[in-house]
């Protein structure tokens, strides 16, 4: 074996999150002989970064090769720093793959840039090329070279994580199969090859087992459909729930395949569902090779809401033969589900698909460069796709950002709308704010709703919907429920308060320390007394009106042992301890003014509810 060189892997990332894991090439650092991984190193980067600073730090590592996973994502970014590094560094040799590559090497081909291009997984490919090229890292002659990644058996896959290319942290992706058994036309994860690999159990167990041990909070599970088929699904969350049953789990299934089985170790477990329902129309899911039993998907659906557990739907609009109207009719029944996510994606017309393959049959004209959105079909016209566009940027904002799968049915009846009237509305009033101005190219910049915007813009909204029908005895209580359901569902995706502890110091000490509400833990100030939203409710709220008198109320919200509780407050207290968001030292007459004012104090910090902070801490 030739005496290793300096390699490094580089990932472009969408923006800095738990999810930005660099998992394409630590699968290819732990696939490498364990002499050359001490020379492959990761860089990660992210578009907060200049190119002549990404540059500069490949640089700095002094690689001979330089190896990029393309995504759409960070297409244009990998062609930006290989043209850099292609003029700084003439005798750097440079790799691509990844999906973007392999969907179409043509262009990768004829930019000139890259000296070697792999197509598929990689990791064999990979390792077989940085091991074959010599110490000055020579390159053939013929430019670029494609290698193509023959099929490897499960065993021969190495673990990233095992093999400590990867270390863990508060969010990890996980890989359990690759593939997928179906063949959507417009995807490209199984290649159309209808087909899945299983990763075998004895690394999943000892991949979780790391996890459990390592501090890791929320697993991402790559898996196209982990219930696909049902057994080998079951089996991967008695995994889960045997070896780290603590972790948050993200899964992506298929709703008609959920069982009783499934459903019920879903429930043992800490984690979401995100299920692909895309249109409710069979001749629109038809043209892209889907089918929907309806009523099973839908009693799938109501089985997970009944065991409590969390699920999102995905829907896309711009398919082959779908329309305006029959994408609202697909908006509507999603709704009508109530999950607690419903994301909506405009069709991409991705690259290597069957779906682009046949394009022309049906009209489709998009982007022929990343992210390959539509921009019209044969039954989309453009004005079609930007109300689209509007309506999934208003549903995004009130109801995922909004946290609205509580209320939004109560709060539409409420205002003499249907759901998607409701949202039309919203999405009118947005574009006169200013708020939904487009980009050149015809589409919606991509959006991180601040909590604080979301509530205002949601609240404001609200307020003139009510006005405008006359409504206005009943916005206290609107806004009540509004509020309510962000506090209590921040809590369900936050973080645990600390457990309770037994506090020995005497008043006069606890009086000497600065007290900060614990992270997670937030006060509400609502109109109507708290535990009519928290203990019961009516299912209408004009009645809900009639039958309830005001009364200013406050609440403590707070998670403990995953389990989220909303803590009735004395309305003064709530004031008093509402400061304590920042560090706060409390005076005896403050605590004495209260009705059982040293009750709550103690009781907070003994529930672990206020936490004591350093004075030098405070004094910064």
């Amino acid at each position: 074996m030739n005496t290793p060189y300096s390699l490094t892997l580089v990932t472009c990332h969408v923006r800095p999150s738990p999810q930005a894991v660099a998992l394409a090439a630590g699968c290819l650092k732990s696939a490498l002989p364990k002499a050359w991984q001490a020379t492959a190193h990761l860089l990660d980067v992210f578009p907060s970064q200049s190119r002549d600073e990404v540059v500069s730090a490949i640089r700095a590592q002094v690689p001979r090769l330089v190896a990029f996973s393309v995504y759409v994502w960070n297409h244009e970014a990998v062609l930006a720093l290989a043209r850099l590094l292609r003029a700084q560094c003439p005798h750097l040799v440079l790799v691509a793959g990844g999906p973007e590559v392999t969907a179409d090497v043509r262009p990768w081909r004829m930019c000139g840039l890259f000296d070697y291009l792999v197509l598929g997984p990689g990791e064999r490919a990979f390792s077989r090329l940085v091991q074959t090229l010599d110490e000055n890292g020579s390159v053939s002659s013929a430019h670029p070279v494609v290698i193509n990644q023959e099929d490897c058996a499960a065993e021969e896959l190495s673990s990233p994580w095992l093999e400590q290319a990867l270390v863990p942290q508060r969010g990890v992706l996980w890989e359990t199969a690759r593939g997928c058994a179906f063949r959507c036309a417009y995807c490209f994860d199984g290649r159309g090859r209808k087909q899945v690999l299983p990763l075998e159990e004895g690394r999943l167990r000892r991949e979780l087992q790391l996890f459990a041990r390592s501090g890791v909070e929320q697993v991402w599970v790559l898996d196209s459909s982990f219930n696909v088929p049902p057994q080998r699904g079951r089996r991967l969350l008695q995994l889960m729930l045997e070896e780290a049953p603590r972790l948050h789990y993200h899964l992506e299934a298929k709703a008609e395949y959920l069982d009783r089985e499934t459903i019920e170790l879903l429930q043992r477990l800490n984690c979401s569902v995100q299920v692909g329902l895309q249109s409710v129309h069979a001749s629109v899911l038809k043209r892209i090779n889907r089918r929907l039993d309806l009523a099973r998907f839908g009693e799938n659906l109501f089985a997970l809401n009944e065991a409590g557990i969390t699920y999102g739907i995905d829907l896309i609009y711009g398919l082959p033969g779908d329309t305006l109207s029959g994408f609202y009719d697909s908006v509507e029944v999603a709704l009508s589900f109530q999950p607690n996510q419903l994301e909506i994606f405009p069709l991409a017309v991705l690259p290597g698909t069957v779906l682009a393959q046949h394009a022309h049959r049906h009209g489709l004209r998009a982007q022929n460069h990343p992210p390959y959105t539509l921009l019209s079909s044969s039954t989309l016209s453009q004005n079609d796709m930007q109300a689209c566009r509007h309506l999934a940027a208003s549903i995004d904002l009130f109801y995922n950002a909004g946290r609205a799968v509580g209320y939004l049915g109560l709060i539409s009846e409420a205002a003499g709308e249907s759901l998607i009237g409701f949202f039309q509305s919203l999405s009118a009033w947005l574009v006169q704010r200013g708020e939904m101005a487009e980009m050149d190219n015809g589409t919606l910049p991509e959006v991180e709703w601040h909590p604080a915007q979301v509530a205002s813009l949601s609240e404001a909204f609200v307020r003139e919907l009510f006005e405008q029908k006359r409504n206005e005895n009943l916005l206290p209580l609107v806004l009540d429920l509004m509020r309510f359901h962000r506090l209590w569902s921040d809590r369900l995706i936050g973080v645990d308060c600390p457990a309770p502890t037994t506090q020995g110091d005497d008043r006069n000490q606890l009086l000497q320390q600065h007290w900060q509400l614990a992270g997670g833990a937030e006060i509400g100030f609502f109109d109507y007394p708290v535990e009519l939203y928290r203990d019961g409710w009516y299912e209408d709220l004009v009645e809900a009106v009639a039958s309830e008198m005001p009364q200013p109320s406050a609440g403590l919200f707070f998670r403990q042992q995953w389990e989220v509780f909303c803590e009735p407050l004395p309305l003064e207290v709530g004031r008093l301890f509402q400061c304590a968001t920042t560090p706060l030292r409390l005076e005896a007459s403050q605590l004495n003014a209260l009705d059982e004012g040293w009750t709550w104090f103690e009781g907070f910090i003994a529930s672990g509810l206020l936490i004591a902070v350093d004075d030098t801490a405070c004094s910064r």
